[in-house]
């Protein structure tokens, strides 16, 4: 079943346990092509796990989803399944108080290294700006980026046992 995302899922925002909605972009057919579930029924998902990236070299971060209902003509049905594609996509945090922190840290160690080594201020000066540029790489190349899946983003879901409805 391919969904549309209702909202935007971000791992900074959300939160494992979390629910959320999704509409049913293509009509699910039985055998005969029968339409059992319509096009624009509402999935109830659940944040099963969700992890932003760790840095900057992972390249997927963590996201996974399970649908627990389906809601059509005024009835709402269980069902069991669980995501096997999702759209997302991987956004920096930009300048975040760790990245600060560890910006202000090498700018210290720079700066008393520069004394000791320079001797007097103009070595703690040059050694405050190495040691700032020092710490400024480091956050950037340790930085989370969140996964973040966009409002109409395309989920693809597989039930994980039949799903039985009642007939007309």
């Amino acid at each position: 079943m391919t969904l549309a995302a209702g909202k935007e899922i971000n791992s900074r925002v959300n939160k494992t346990g979390e629910t959320f909605t999704a509409t049913l972009e293509t009509a699910v057919t039985d055998a005969s092509g029968r339409t059992v579930i319509p096009a624009g029924a509402v999935i109830t998902l659940r944040i099963d796990s969700i992890a932003p990236a760790a840095n900057r070299g992972d390249t997927t971060g963590v996201l996974r989803l399970r649908a627990t209902s389906v809601a059509f003509g005024g009835e709402r049905y269980d069902l069991d399944g669980r995501s096997t594609s999702v759209d997302y996509t991987l956004k920096g945090r930009g300048v975040t108080t760790d990245a600060a922190a560890k910006t202000g840290a090498g700018a210290v160690v720079g700066a008393v290294t520069g004394r000791i080594l320079g001797g007097g201020s103009r070595g703690s000066v040059v050694g405050g700006v190495v040691g700032a540029a020092t710490g400024a790489a480091i956050a950037a190349e340790t930085a989370d980026r969140d996964v973040v899946v966009a409002a109409g983003g395309r989920i693809v879901i597989a039930l994980r046992e039949p799903l039985t409805l009642p007939r007309d």
